[in-house]
């Protein structure tokens, strides 16, 4: 029996991204609201200063902070409006000492000024006056021009990921549009002889193809470009041709089926032959999910991936080995750790068993009782979808465990929603 060359996930977590980042990052201009979840080719720095003038962040009064000093309720200041000023209009008046003028959240202030004095400390005394009742100090409440990005200043180094955050800043600073990486392009090919599309009659031993739309539909999450979907029977000529095929067009060949050990698997021998000797990894110390297949074609700079060909099992391989990898393998060589995943701490409610040796993915089941979140596992061979629809999130269960018992502390993963 040919033995497998497999990795745990940590190893095979490292070797993936190490090839990730061989792949040619091709650059587009795309306009700002079509950037999210995209990754800056290019440093970005502040065209001009942002606030572009000095503005209030309360709404009150504009004054001069030396005239407030030493108010209070018992012996307020009394200082005359000059005007009111309005959101998005340019004041028409210096302020001098004795006066004030109002300003609104987000106002410009007038020249002179250099304080703002809340308006629940400021009373009318009469229409043209008010009485302060605090002392303010130079600066208070107010933000000058350049407090959150100064001109020429770096605003965004290559290689950010844009979420939200980094939306917002650039639409602040006024750009409508920005260089990015090009998402890589992918190729979906899923394998089996009992495999027909949603759609098409079934019969016999036959199942419906579900891998193609999950894995698709979690490669786009992962941002990658799906180019490329394809159902093919377990037909070694047909398949070496469409895994050739989407090899020289795409970055990312993945294929679920074919890489078990039995008398079917063609994955590994494909992988050999296409990629000229290129498979680093055949199999993952993972239940599930111990048939995976990794290999680099260097000669196209193309990641070949075979996974599990068990529904929902090759999803969870997609989910712990390549959507990490996409996400924390950044062009600019910047990424996050790769064990960086968001996860909450819970308690199991039943002892779970594990397989020795490798790293066992429990789905589970979260629920909160008496202030603590607790952990259900949901039983289920990898075949299944119904516990992966049940489920919330997963553990990762050591390979140095027998198991866990009920009561113990886990780290839950969340699936996204």
């Amino acid at each position: 029996m040919k033995l497998l060359h497999v990795l745990t996930l940590k190893e095979a977590r490292a070797e993936l991204s190490a090839r990730v980042r061989k792949i040619p990052h091709r650059r587009k201009t795309v306009p700002l609201s079509d950037a999210a979840g995209l990754i800056l080719a290019e440093d970005v720095r502040a065209p001009a200063d942002l606030p572009g003038f000095r503005r209030s962040t309360v709404d009150g009064y504009a004054v001069i902070a030396a005239d407030t000093h030493g108010a209070s309720d018992t012996i307020p200041v009394f200082l005359e409006i000059t005007e009111h000023i309005r959101i998005g209009e340019e004041p028409l008046q210096t302020i001098m000492h004795g006066q004030c003028a109002y300003v609104p959240t987000g106002g410009m202030l007038p020249d002179g000024a250099d304080a703002m004095v809340m308006a629940e400390y400021c009373e009318a005394f009469s229409d043209s006056e008010i009485a302060v009742s605090r002392s303010v100090a130079t600066g208070n409440h107010t933000v000058l021009p350049g407090d959150d990005m100064k001109k020429g200043n770096l605003l965004l180094p290559e290689g950010t990921r844009l979420r939200f955050q980094e939306i917002g800043a650039l639409a602040a600073a006024g750009l409508t549009s920005v260089t990015v990486c090009a998402p890589f392009t992918a190729a979906i090919i899923s394998t089996g002889n009992e495999l027909v599309s949603p759609g098409q009659n079934i019969n016999g031993c036959r199942i419906y193809d579900s891998n193609t739309y999950a894995l698709s539909v979690q490669a786009g999450c992962a941002g990658l470009d799906v180019v490329r979907r394809q159902l093919l029977p377990d037909d070694r000529d047909r398949l070496r041709q469409a895994i050739l095929s989407a090899s020289a067009d795409c970055d990312l060949v993945i294929l679920s089926g074919g890489s078990s050990q039995g008398k079917h698997d063609m994955t590994e021998t494909l992988f050999q032959e296409i990629s000229a000797g290129g498979v680093y990894a055949h199999g993952l110390a993972l239940k599930p999910g111990k048939p995976t297949v990794l290999a680099w074609d260097d000669a196209h700079k193309t990641a070949l991936i075979g996974l599990p060909g068990h529904p929902a099992a090759a999803s969870m391989v997609f989910e712990l080995l390549v959507s990490p990898v996409l996400k924390y393998t950044l062009p600019a060589g910047n990424g996050f750790p790769l064990y960086a995943e968001p996860s909450l701490s819970a308690f199991l409610t039943v002892n779970v068993a594990s397989s020795p040796g490798r790293e066992t993915c429990v789905p589970v089941k979260l629920a909160l009782s008496e202030g603590a979140l607790l952990a259900s596992p949901i039983p289920g061979p990898s075949g299944l979808w119904s516990p992966l629809v049940q489920a919330d999130g997963y553990i990762l269960i050591s390979e140095n465990r027998e198991g866990l018992p009920a009561g113990h502390p886990v780290d839950v993963y969340l699936l996204r929603r």
